[in-house]
């Protein structure tokens, strides 16, 4: 079978009283066509088996506690510490728990059961996918994408906050840095005092203080040294 279009794809499986549905076709790296509408799996099943198309592949997803189950422990894996974090100090895990709640209640009422299946048809290098959903129930992942999407806003701003609080702490602990190197600066001067009045000119007590700096681990630009300089040395 070689299907030249899409509509000749919709007619066949309308001829074939497998599909009462419409196709879509999708841009990719590999032809893609999606087939939507009621669907009749039996028949498409059957039509399988007869062999009339070139390569077929079936998933299946099985209701299962594994895939579809929501365990406490899960939480920190599905959401990151700042989300977490954001929903304690809003009073939403409640809302959360209670969410999840539901849901295992739903999977466990349909444990072994289809929830859904695709079933890919690959003829004449174009593919064509078909897929169909029994009861719908979405996987961890999904849910937590679901709920966490009712407070996107709320989390943008508390996101917002963070930025703006780690700028501080940052801008707090160069302040700090800056305000020991100072120090310990000017105690290296005061420790050399003798030596430097000694030298001949400004630009000697420079490249001597830069020296010793450099020796003691102090990581300094030459203009601050120059100023530590001057204020120290008009004391002294």
């Amino acid at each position: 079978m070689d299907f030249k279009n899409v509509n000749d794809l919709e007619n066949f499986f309308i001829e074939q009283d497998i599909f009462a549905m419409e196709a879509l076709k999708l841009e990719g790296d590999i032809t893609e066509v999606l087939l939507v509408g009621e669907n009749r799996f039996e028949k498409m099943l059957q039509f399988i088996k007869r062999n009339e198309i070139k390569t077929v592949l079936y998933q299946s997803y099985i209701v299962n506690e594994e895939d579809y189950f929501i365990s406490n422990d899960m939480i920190e894996d599905l959401m990151d510490e700042d989300t977490i974090e954001f929903l304690k100090e809003n009073g939403y895990m409640e809302n959360l728990w209670s969410v999840i709640s539901q849901h295992n209640k739903q999977v466990k009422k349909h444990l072994g059961l289809l929830d859904s299946y695709i079933i890919e048809v690959i003829n004449e290098g174009v593919l064509y996918r078909v897929g169909t959903t029994n009861f719908g129930i979405d996987t961890p992942e999904v849910v937590i994408e679901d709920f966490l999407s009712n407070y996107e806003s709320d989390m943008e701003e508390h996101q917002n906050e963070l930025r703006h609080h780690n700028f501080k702490e940052r801008m707090n602990l160069r302040r700090e840095q800056e305000r020991k190197t100072k120090e310990a600066l000017e105690n290296l001067i005061t420790e050399n005092i003798d030596q430097l009045k000694s030298l001949p000119n400004k630009p000697s007590r420079i490249e001597y203080m830069t020296r010793i700096a450099e020796e003691k681990g102090i990581s300094v630009y030459k203009k601050d040294i120059t100023m530590s300089l001057d204020i120290l040395l008009s004391k002294k």
